[in-house]
């Protein structure tokens, strides 16, 4: 199944206001933990690294 980038966002954006709990977004969402790896891997590809 294919999800809307939006649900994507708000998966993530929930991910990091709430502790970074995998296990609790995962069942908030009913999402695989190997979905949501592969979409904060995504995201974590586009940040740009901040430079020192």
């Amino acid at each position: 199944m294919s999800y809307p980038r939006e649900f994507k966002l708000m998966v993530i954006e929930y991910y990091h206001n709430n502790g970074q709990n995998k296990y609790r977004t995962c069942k908030e969402f009913q999402i695989t933990k190997s979905m949501l790896n592969g979409w904060l891997s995504k995201i974590k590809g586009l940040c740009p690294k901040p430079s020192m």
